[in-house]
């Protein structure tokens, strides 16, 4: 099982942006977006990838946000 941090925008579906092998690695990460951006953390949130889409919007959201 893998791990995503998914973001949730205002008007738009959610989208995982960031995929990790642990469930450390994921919270390690949440903390770094608490600690670099407080009020954004509200809107991402750790949740299991199992499936392909998740892992097509991770890709998806490197490329675009380069």
């Amino acid at each position: 099982m893998k791990y995503g941090i998914e973001y949730e925008p205002k008007i738009e579906d959610p989208v995982v942006i960031k995929v990790f092998d642990t469930i450390q690695e994921a919270e390690a990460h949440m903390e770094m977006i608490k600690t670099l951006n407080a009020r954004t953390a509200a809107f991402h949130r750790i949740v299991e990838v199992d499936d392909l889409k998740e892992q097509i919007q991770q890709a998806h959201w490197e490329e675009v946000s380069k």
